[in-house]
């Protein structure tokens, strides 16, 4: 029997794979125990974590998790809701079922109720999926370039500017390379720099390298691949616009409006969920606007020139843009363009 369920975690762990197209091997992780159907409906909840993420209302959930005793008071307070961002607490709300293991009645749940009709038909085809391919498997890509631990020590500007380390994270949790644990400490960090650092030591303790390689494929990350393979300097020189805001990082901290109104309304098209994540999860009113400002150099060159617009024509400070020019024109002048 022990050899039946070793061979059915081997098949939908690379089938699991292979749905995602990141052509690795998922880590046999939390499973002992486990029957087949919860099994099953792990690898789902897994496998659709971000789309489950993106796509759950836990306000609407709530009381049909407790009433189901798939989520207790405790838990809902102390961890699922510890912070009020909504994403965060819909991924700690599936990290908590998959723990638990009750995927099979949390996916029961949500065939029930017809405002989650969409998600039941993800599910549904998720499912086929792996039944449809139990039977030829999945095959494991195997690359001749291989990301060093001397790369990411290298290029960890590079990294640090154009990935963000929860979606990496998150499409290593979805397979199985990540444990839950793994997951929480890439993820429960506020500060980028952290959530970096900590997925690259993941990523080398877990000897996670060629697989990290294969999702940036997939993902499409041209740039940075092409630094990589090439042995290219990194050249991060800011456009004109993200120099101004460089040269007036301090006058914007003072003139920008600041209340969590004011600041989503400014930023909630620029911004995506988890960079909005990480202005709010800051205290202080200065430390928001330095986090805001930090973000959008960070992003480039078409997000700094639509700040400039909003601050133009959405807060009417068309003097606040002239100032800004001419603090920049004079530190150019006097040759202090660096910041």
């Amino acid at each position: 029997m022990k050899n039946n369920k070793d061979t059915l975690f081997f098949n939908l762990s690379q089938i699991c794979s292979q749905i995602l197209r990141l052509h690795v091997p998922v880590a046999m992780d939390q499973c002992h125990g486990m029957d087949r159907y919860e099994y099953r409906d792990m690898l789902v909840v897994r496998g659709l974590f971000v789309f489950l993420k993106e796509n759950l209302l836990f306000d609407s959930l709530q009381d049909e998790l407790e009433q189901n005793e798939l989520l207790t008071q405790i838990e809902r307070d102390d961890y699922v809701c510890k912070d009020k961002c909504k994403f965060k607490m819909h991924e700690r709300l599936l990290k908590l079922i998959i723990r638990n293991r009750k995927c099979n009645k949390f996916i029961a749940l949500l065939n029930n109720m017809p405002s989650y009709q969409h998600i039941s038909a993800k599910i549904m085809e998720f499912r086929r999926e792996l039944n449809d391919q139990s039977a030829s498997g999945a095959a494991t890509k195997t690359h001749s370039f291989v990301i060093t631990d001397e790369m990411l020590r290298k290029h960890f500007a590079l990294f640090y500017v154009e990935l963000e380390p929860c979606e990496i994270a998150d499409a290593m949790f979805q397979t199985g390379l990540f444990s839950i644990s793994d997951h929480d400490n890439v993820a429960d960090h506020n500060q980028k720099h952290k959530r970096l650092r900590n997925l690259v030591k993941i990523l080398k303790r877990k000897c996670l390298l060629e697989q990290f390689f294969s999702l940036l494929e997939s993902k499409k990350y041209t740039l940075l691949l092409d630094t990589l393979k090439n042995e290219k300097e990194f050249n991060n020189k800011p456009s004109v616009c993200a120099l101004c805001i460089q040269h007036n990082f301090t006058l914007l901290q003072e003139e920008l409006p600041y209340t969590d109104d004011e600041a989503i309304v400014m930023i909630e098209h620029i911004f995506d969920k988890l960079n909005i994540a990480d202005v709010k999860c800051c205290t202080g009113t200065r430390r928001k606007k330095s986090k805001i400002l930090k973000i959008l150099l960070m992003r480039g060159e078409s997000d700094c020139e639509e700040f400039f617009r909003v601050v133009d024509e959405d807060l009417k400070r068309k003097d606040l843009i002239q100032k800004m020019k001419k603090n920049s024109d004079d530190r150019i002048r006097r040759g202090n363009v660096n910041v």
